[in-house]
């Protein structure tokens, strides 16, 4: 992933020099959250979240306050990240989780962090300082998530995991970012207009369903804002989101890009369920999809894209069948909702 995220360059020989001084940079970067907190009554125990005193002054409270604001923000989500994992709740060092380490488990302690959540949060808000343009935006933390996680587990390298997620997400969030960012929403770039690729996209490669959501008027921003922005890393379970990724990363600014091939798949996929119901049942079917065999997922999106890549490959929904089995619909029941409320929240 860091090669093909471009944090590491081609040349093998080069790594250890790219990644020592990449490290070092990011020790300076926490130096300096540091000093900046050290002013604004944050605790090194993590009990309680950096506030400001309340004899600061009003220059002061413009200064600090947005940064402030932002490690809330991030706080109110981290603990909401990969809930079905225990990782992110276990120590840093050592054996033990969140309940042997006495904390509250409402605040990330970004000054002497303890968890896996802390460190999360302080690579988010230092993402969030380093980048005043967009900040940090609800969704960021998933898309964070995956690349810490597979860092931290590296038993190589896992005491650089916070600098090299920090440097990975940067880059990551160089293609993402236009989709966070409300005011750009209309742009090619911006989250409308990837969703409208998606939605020519699947009109393209399969009509028939395309007209029957449309006529239900089953709008691909019901379902597809949080495939295509957080790169379904909320439709997977981790492994599979680490699979998916592997072909997802050095393929996001391609003209076509597989994440989208894989979403029109994800359709065409459960097309009979969907031509056979109304739009309550198309709603749920597409909002809690059922677990996903991912890689003939990856398999049929790679063929769909042949189609537009290689004259003569396939051009339809059999490009897709022919490399899945099909899937019922997912019973009312069954699996829970995704929350989709982030994307309401996303920033400037």
């Amino acid at each position: 992933w860091k090669v093909l995220l471009g944090y590491l360059p081609a040349d093998i020989f080069q790594w250890d020099t790219v990644l020592a001084n990449s490290r070092k940079a990011y020790e300076g970067f926490v130096q300096e959250l540091l000093q900046e907190f050290s002013g604004t009554g944050a605790t090194a125990d993590g009990e309680d979240r950096p506030e400001l005193p309340a004899e600061a002054g009003q220059a002061a409270s413009e200064d600090r306050g947005p940064l402030v604001a932002t490690l809330e923000q991030i706080t109110k989500d981290i603990f909401r990240t990969r809930t079905e994992l225990d990782f992110f709740a276990r120590r840093v060092k050592g054996d033990g989780d969140a309940q042997t380490d006495g904390r509250d488990m409402e605040n990330i302690n970004v000054i002497n962090p303890t968890l896996h959540y802390d460190i999360l949060g302080r690579v988010l808000l230092l993402y969030a300082r380093h980048n005043p343009g967009i900040q940090y935006v609800q969704g960021m933390n998933e898309l964070c998530a995956p690349l810490y996680y597979l860092f931290a587990n590296d038993p190589l390298n896992r005491g650089a995991a916070e600098a090299d997620a920090f440097f990975c997400f940067s880059l990551l969030m160089a293609d993402m970012r236009d989709a966070f960012v409300k005011t750009l929403d209309d742009s090619e770039t911006g989250l409308m207009g990837r969703v409208d690729q998606f939605s020519e996209l699947l009109k393209e490669k399969d009509g028939e369903v395309w007209q029957h959501l449309e006529a239900l008027r089953v709008s691909p921003v019901f379902y597809t804002v949080r495939w295509l922005t957080l790169m379904l890393s909320q439709e997977l379970e981790m492994p599979d989101v680490l699979r998916v990724w592997d072909s997802l990363l050095g393929d996001i600014a391609q003209p076509l890009p597989l994440l989208h091939y894989l979403c029109v798949a994800m359709v065409i996929l459960v097309r009979e369920a969907l031509l056979a119901g109304d739009f309550t049942d198309c709603m749920r079917l597409l909002q809690h999809y059922p677990p996903l065999p991912v890689d003939e997922l990856l398999r049929s999106a790679a063929k769909l894209r042949a189609a537009d890549l290689v004259p003569g490959g396939f051009s339809n929904r059999e490009a897709a069948n022919s490399g899945l089995r099909h899937m019922p619909p997912a019973s009312p029941a069954g699996g829970q909702a995704k929350p989709a409320r982030w994307w309401r929240r996303r920033g400037r």
